[in-house]
């Protein structure tokens, strides 16, 4: 089996469409928008137990070390955006179809619940989600297998966003988060 980088997923849609490649990692609505055209999901990764990082808010070790107040407002704001996408299903919802260009208000729904099921309001990064990522790439780069998973990631932000009670003013700030 062969792996390739695609670029965005409208490209990685267009090319199981096509018939190029065989099967393309799709959230909601490319996901929806392949079942509805006959094509079959094979897993459904917010369903498995499986930890893995997709997507991130990376930066260097040097750069926050050198600018943490810019990483921690950036973290706070990352996070009051999720509370806000999870408390505001109709501005949520609205953003999507902007951001999409997609008018059909099943598709926006559903990419809507999916998304809302699988982030967490406290974004924590887990040893085991890093460790797995780490396996996958130990056969492209030897120096992973033996990498030590809490080298490269880092909660000091999160925790200090609970602990400054930032998350208890956004749960009462967005209450339907929480539901």
């Amino acid at each position: 089996m062969t792996i390739i980088q695609l670029g965005a997923l409208p490209e990685a849609f267009a090319a199981l469409k096509g018939g190029s490649v065989q099967a393309a990692v799709l959230p909601p609505p490319f996901s929806t928008e392949a079942m509805r055209q006959g094509m079959v999901q094979l897993i459904d990764f917010n369903q498995s137990d499986i930890e893995f990082i997709g997507v991130g808010l990376t930066s260097t070790a040097r750069f926050v070390s050198t600018h943490d107040d810019v990483t921690r407002r950036v973290v706070r704001a990352l996070v009051e955006g999720i509370w806000a996408f999870k408390g505001n299903r109709e501005a949520t919802l609205r953003a999507i179809e902007k951001y999409t260009r997609l008018t059909d208000r099943n598709l926006l729904e559903e990419t809507y619940q999916s998304n809302r099921k699988v982030v967490r309001l406290a974004p924590r990064t887990t040893e085991a989600a890093v460790r797995n990522v780490l396996e996958a790439l130990a056969d492209q780069n030897p120096k992973a297998r033996g990498a030590n998973p809490q080298d490269f990631y880092t909660n000091r932000f999160i925790d200090d966003l609970e602990q400054t009670g930032f998350m208890r003013e956004l749960a009462a700030r967005y209450p339907d988060a929480l539901r």
